[in-house]
């Protein structure tokens, strides 16, 4: 079936972590001056900038009492934490850089945001009293007026337009509203919405260029493309927004404040057919699909650690306790799957391809370094006490 709009709940945008700049997120740049149109209901817009306003400020809380454990350890100086943050505090009020955020996000994908303001009370209880979708017969019922405001809004417009809208929710009240809804239908996954989307009406011609070139790459072990491929995600290194986990049994792990870096040792194709990859993203000649890998890739971090260190005698029988603080680099390889996203630049007059871009996304959220290594330390006094 043809769908030339979608729209995206804010579960969906707040699982991607609204990386508006890379992976999924960053493909829907493709409806700006698209005959498919991306819409949002104005509870979703107002949600998206409530989340990222509460992520912002999270932060810099976070940050702010790292300053003051510092100042508690004496291992910064009064001036310097005051000069960073002196740095936060001129920064534009978190209201103000979570709409910017999401002024631009709309503004680079053309989205339409839909009024719900004309959805009335009478639809809305009717559902709720009725238990209609999406709310659900549960104690958190009344959390899903948002949800059915937005949903009723997209109706509304999808019907007066005279357009079919294709939905991407997790949600369970939002597939159920799609069952039965005419106009709205529900996917669960923004890879396969994005890929039903850009597969309808594609080519013959570019469709068989494709084919043959993920085959080649996936299936060819003396393809060149293949060989190109490979070497170019074994020579990416690239920072991950994910959590390290440390041990040690004579320090404190405190966090590992360098973030993880990954550098990729080799991948391999979990699926072999073409025919399942999903499509991303179509511009011109050029098409981004979405490719399940395993990866292997080394891990480097650095850990902050304490350590207690008593005996120092200052007077017969009265002994004071220091508190030590080191750095630890930590890296250890580590095989997980993910996805790949490689854009091929299709040539239809020679019957070929170039790889143009690729992205590796969905890395795990942690990594777990077992022990950490400790015959390197870089120790630093904080303070006696």
């Amino acid at each position: 079936m043809e769908y030339d709009v979608l729209t995206i709940d804010t579960s969906t945008i707040k699982k991607l972590g609204y990386r508006f700049d890379s992976g999924l997120l960053d493909q829907l740049s493709q409806f700006k001056n698209n005959d498919t149109l991306l819409i949002f209901s104005d509870v979703v817009v107002r949600e998206m900038e409530k989340h990222i306003t509460d992520d912002i400020s999270e932060a810099r809380e976070k940050h702010k009492n790292s300053l003051k454990e510092l100042r508690k350890k004496s291992a910064m100086d009064n001036a310097s934490i005051q000069k960073i943050n002196d740095l936060l505090d001129v920064q534009l009020p978190v209201d103000e850089l979570a709409n910017n955020i999401i002024e631009s996000f709309l503004d680079k994908t053309d989205a339409l945001v839909i009024d719900s303001v004309q959805i009335t009370s009478d639809q809305l209880l009717n559902r709720y009293f009725n238990t209609k979708p999406p709310f659900e017969n549960t104690s958190a019922k009344k959390n899903e007026f948002p949800d059915a405001i937005a949903l009723l809004a997209l109706e509304k417009w999808g019907s007066f337009n005279g357009r079919k809208v294709l939905a991407v929710s997790e949600d369970k009240g939002w597939v159920s509203y799609g069952e039965e809804s005419e106009i709205i239908d529900v996917q669960t996954d923004l890879a396969t919405a994005l890929n039903i989307i850009n597969s309808f009406d594609m080519s013959k011609k570019i469709n068989d260029v494709l084919h043959f070139a993920l085959e080649d790459i996936m299936n060819n072990e003396q393809s060149e493309q293949r060989e190109e491929l490979l070497f170019e995600i074994e020579g990416q290194t690239n920072e991950v927004d994910a959590t390290s986990i440390g041990y040690s049994t004579e320090a404190t792990v405190i966090s590992a404040f360098s973030g993880v870096t990954l550098s990729y040792n080799s991948v391999s194709f979990q699926e072999q057919k073409p025919s399942k990859l999903k499509v991303v993203n179509r511009q011109d000649r050029a098409i981004t699909v979405q490719i399940p890998i395993i990866a292997n890739a080394r891990a480097i971090t650095t850990f902050v650690l304490l350590r207690n260190v008593t005996g120092y005698e200052i007077t017969p029988g009265a002994f004071i306790t220091s508190e030590e603080k080191f750095e630890q680099d930590a890296s250890k390889d580590f095989t997980f799957p993910a996805n790949l996203l490689l854009t091929l630049e299709i040539d239809t007059l020679r019957d070929s391809s170039e790889i143009a871009e690729i992205e590796i996304i969905d890395t795990p959220a942690s990594f777990d370094f077992g022990d950490i290594n400790e015959e390197q330390r870089n120790y630093t006094l904080l303070h006696l006490r």
